[in-house]
């Protein structure tokens, strides 16, 4: 009987060994649970980098383009707008109010507007010759050496719709080659066209 016991002692310690493992096998399996559960620290936090870096580039790219595109139908507008007065403001080639006076020094130059009003800002005035000079010419406006046609009135006045104006520019010490004017629309775009005047008559 006593034999028995000690056999049956035996059978019982490896079975539990077999069905408990050791304390040191428990605590290794129960330190992996975490890594299983939570992935490294280190490799999700560079992965949300990662993910929060692709999505700015990907806001930076839509803004450039939107910007792009923006400006590309602004000026494809402007340039449709420019076309649209390229022949309702012109310089008058009128041998009375358009013409140089060499005692004086200065220019007269008369400008016609057809129903221009609605798209216009004002136009650039440019006389040329061996001194080129412009000057931007906008609705009660006032620059020194650019007067009304008598020559006293100092604050500009544009044309009226299928009118005309003209303008004292002092100042102009030899007979100009040219005058040009080119439109500037509503919102201070200049437009490239211009209107010319090749023949300058003398007053």
């Amino acid at each position: 009987m006593r034999i028995s016991k000690r056999s049956n002692s035996h059978f019982e310690l490896v079975n539990k060994d077999r069905i408990f493992p050791s304390s040191k096998r428990s605590t290794h399996v129960s330190n992996q649970l975490p890594n299983l559960i939570f992935p490294d620290s280190k490799r999700s936090q560079s992965e949300v980098v990662s993910t929060v870096l692709m999505i700015l580039i990907g806001i930076v790219a839509v803004m450039i383009i939107a910007a792009f595109i923006i400006s590309f139908v602004k000026g494809q507008i402007d340039k449709s707008k420019c076309f649209d007065v390229t022949d309702i403001i012109e310089v008058k080639n009128n041998p009375t109010y358009s013409c140089y006076n060499s005692t004086g020094k200065y220019m007269l130059v008369q400008v016609h507007f057809a129903e221009a009003n609605a798209l216009l800002e004002g136009f650039s005035l440019e006389i040329g010759g061996a001194d080129t000079v412009t000057y931007k010419i906008l609705n009660n406006t006032a620059i020194g050496v650019v007067k009304m046609y008598n020559g006293t009135l100092t604050t500009l006045t544009l044309p009226g719709d299928n009118s005309e104006r003209t303008y004292n520019v002092s100042g102009i010490n030899t007979k100009p080659d040219s005058v040009k004017i080119y439109p500037i629309l509503k919102g201070g775009k200049t437009c490239s066209s211009p209107s010319i005047l090749n023949t300058i008559n003398t007053c």
